[in-house]
């Protein structure tokens, strides 16, 4: 989050400093907002979807070790395989 801040304060410092050096010409004006709005957004999405992605994986993995905790047997994450402490029978 902190990496996500700081590139989006300092992509607005750098369109802030843009555009007031263009403000004679409006279009050069809105050609900098634009391409700062759109980066941010960017942004933004890209840590948005990171995030929403990493805390489903992380949910599902959680489910699956409870669901296979109550029986005792062996419980395959996909990503390594948890022995419960009671024994198979």
């Amino acid at each position: 989050m902190f990496v996500v801040v700081t590139a989006v304060a300092a992509l607005l410092t750098v369109a802030a400093s843009g555009a007031w050096a263009s403000e004679e010409d409006t279009e050069k004006t809105d050609t900098v907002l634009t391409s700062a709005f759109t980066a941010v957004t960017s942004i933004t999405t890209a840590y948005l979807g990171i995030r929403a992605a990493s805390n489903t994986a992380r949910r599902a993995i959680s489910e699956r070790q409870n669901r296979g905790a109550g029986d005792g047997r062996t419980t395959d994450t996909g990503a390594t395989r948890l022995t419960t402490s009671k024994p198979q029978d």
